[in-house]
């Protein structure tokens, strides 16, 4: 039997006794599965747990902290230089002038010099995310412009490129640039100076082409990509495909970033009819912190043919008023009295001429 040891095992054990010490084998097992079934099942409870907590804290640090939007405007191009170029270079590959480049640079300088100032836990950093406009020049702009941010452009999560941030669409006019568009198209020209006139700037249209009331609502539209990275992406269910940003820098062009103001900062067409485009490299700052968001300019950025080491002051650098009608509305108990008051008149009026 030493050669063959089960069967002499079966040999000498009854079908009973074989029979309870197979079930033996087979309890023990399913007891050992159950265990560690029970096991794996509060482990993943756990890590599910650790994943909710980790949502919540995320969203609780993000909710805590102000929300801050840096708007910049791309440094001196060689549209800005030159318009002639626009004949020969489309609008979106303009490039930035040498000098435009050390605008950029400087701009970078004066957001980490602000960020240092807001931030001052060098421990719980902020997370930045940078908004891009497609157009060459602008992501120039940005790349000269992180540099400038030294140590701080290390707390940049996220760097995205976007077509709404575009320039407007100058439609018919766009490869002649406004200064020759009125000698090669002198119909449609004379059309939308009328249109400027009748509807106002804000209004009229160009040819083919976009209105200031068409880049607001392209602002609009890219709000929603701000609300959704501002929660990490989070969805009805409650993921988060990443970390919530603190604050955002947006990169883009005059027109743009006067829209992107108006819109955030609940503006009227009558402020952005009155207001003039940011200077070349300006750096305006919206924070969640103050009550109408608008924190105004951080660096005043530079006109043309300015030197670089003389930067336009901050302090010059304000917002238009809003007129006295607008004002009345936006103070609804002021504007109900004076509704009041004129139907009170009115209605005196007519009892007059009701005796008469």
């Amino acid at each position: 039997y030493m050669g063959d040891p089960f069967h002499f095992i079966s040999t000498m054990l009854s079908t009973r006794d074989a029979i309870l010490i197979a079930a033996g084998v087979l309890g023990i097992s399913l007891y050992v599965t159950h265990k560690l079934q029970k096991h794996i099942e509060a482990l993943t409870a756990e890590v599910s747990e650790l994943k909710r907590l980790n949502i919540l804290i995320s969203q609780k640090r993000s909710d805590d902290r102000p929300f801050r939007l840096f708007l910049v405007r791309h440094g001196e191009s060689e549209g800005n230089v030159n318009p002639q170029i626009y004949q020969t270079t489309p609008d979106s590959k303009i490039l930035l002038t040498q000098k435009g480049r050390k605008m950029a640079f400087r701009s970078g300088q004066a957001i980490r010099q602000k960020l240092l100032e807001l931030y001052t836990d060098s421990t719980n950093p902020p997370r930045i995310t940078v908004y891009v406009s497609s157009f060459l020049r602008t992501q120039e702009t940005a790349c000269e412009m992180i540099t400038g941010m030294g140590e701080t452009k290390n707390w940049i999560t996220n760097v995205r490129d976007s077509p709404l941030l575009v320039e407007q669409d100058w439609g018919l006019f766009e490869g002649s640039g406004l200064e020759g568009a009125q000698d090669r198209f002198p119909h449609e020209w004379s059309r939308c100076e009328m249109m400027k006139k009748h509807q106002g700037k804000f209004w009229a249209r160009f040819p083919l082409g976009e209105s200031c009331f068409d880049v607001c609502q392209r602002m609009q539209l890219f709000f929603g990509t701000i609300f959704r990275d501002r929660t990490g992406g989070k969805s009805s269910y409650g993921k988060s495909n990443s970390d919530p940003m603190d604050v955002a820098i947006v990169v883009s062009h005059g027109i743009t970033v006067r829209a992107f103001a108006m819109m955030w900062c609940h503006r009227t067409c009558h402020w952005f009819e009155n207001s003039h485009n940011p200077p070349n490299a300006s750096v305006r700052l919206i924070d969640s912190s103050i009550p109408n968001w608008d924190a105004g300019y951080v660096f005043g950025g530079y006109s043309k043919g300015m030197d670089l080491d003389h930067p336009i002051d901050v302090a010059t650098l304000t917002d238009p008023e809003e007129p006295n009608e607008v004002q009345a509305r936006l103070h609804p108990e002021e504007f109900l009295f004076k509704q009041h008051s004129r139907w009170s008149l009115s209605n005196a009026s007519l009892n007059s001429s009701t005796q008469d």
